[in-house]
This record gives C-alpha cells, sequence and structure tokens, in this order.
C-alpha cells in the first residue's frame, strides 16, 4: 500500500505516514488504532512488529517533551502534584542505574 492510501485511509497526510516510517514521529494510541484499520490488522500487530515505534533518541526526547507540556498546560494542582511525584520516582530509578 503507498503512503498516499494509507494516509487517507487513516484520515491523515501522507507527509505523516513518511515521518512514522523514518521513526521521526511516532503515533499516539488513538493513531495506532486508525493506522491498525486502515491497513487491516489489530493494532497489536503494529506495536509487536515494531513498525512504527521509534527508536531515536530525539523522537523519544521529542515525544517526552510534548508530553510535559500538554501536562504543564493544566491548571489541576492535585494532578501536577501527581505528575511531580511521578518524575522524581523515575528521575531516582534512573539515577540508581547509572
Amino acid at each position: 500500500m503507498s503512503q498516499l492510501a494509507l494516509a487517507q485511509r487513516a484520515i491523515v497526510t501522507s507527509s505523516y505516514i513518511g515521518k512514522l516510517e523514518r521513526g521521526e514521529a511516532a503515533p499516539g494510541i488513538d493513531m495506532l488504532g486508525r493506522l491498525a484499520e486502515a491497513l487491516g490488522i489489530e493494532p497489536e500487530k503494529l506495536i509487536a512488529s515494531n513498525a512504527i515505534i521509534p527508536s531515536s533518541i530525539p523522537v523519544i526526547r521529542a515525544q517526552i517533551q510534548q508530553q510535559v507540556r500538554k501536562l504543564l498546560s493544566r491548571d489541576d494542582e492535585q494532578g501536577l502534584r501527581a505528575v511531580a511525584i511521578v518524575l522524581g520516582l523515575i528521575d531516582n530509578a534512573l539515577a540508581r542505574k547509572a
């Protein structure tokens, strides 16, 4: 299937499909579902095949930054405190690992 055909079926741009193939972007859960439906397969197969999971540090870093920006834009003190605790735990675990 061409990038254009997949993009049309998943209702995204073909340039986004190209970014996925090159590992320059990573789909969210909702996009995994749309891509799987467009391909006629179960979403688990996309994850298991490692076909669109990013492996480069810059891509992973960009994903994390996007998620953190999204979380920080919220005005929910309790939620932000929970995020701070989780990030602290992750930081401590990674520091022990190093």
